[in-house]
């Protein structure tokens, strides 16, 4: 699946490179880099963004999105949330 990334993100000239399995390393001017990541729950996809690719998170979506693709958009929100407001 490609990474689906968000407007906003293009507008702010936003970089996401591949960090791992499921895991991005994204990168814009002015904003420090962060990684967002993914994984399989018990009942659906979950979403983190961290300060390294293997570290703690930071702020953690729900466990329930249903797609893959639900879960890489949380991922982002979950970046302009800690990194960018």
């Amino acid at each position: 699946m490609e990474l689906p990334i968000p407007a906003w993100f293009k507008y702010r000239q936003g970089e996401a490179k591949p960090a791992g399995e499921n895991t991005y390393e994204v990168t814009a001017p002015v904003i420090e880099p962060a990684y967002i990541r993914i994984r399989r729950a018990d009942s659906g996809w979950q979403a983190e963004v961290a300060d390294s690719a293997d570290g703690p998170a930071l702020l953690t979506s729900r466990p329930d999105l249903e797609l893959e693709r639900d879960a890489w958009h949380a991922g982002f929100e979950l970046y302009r949330i800690t990194k960018v407001t």
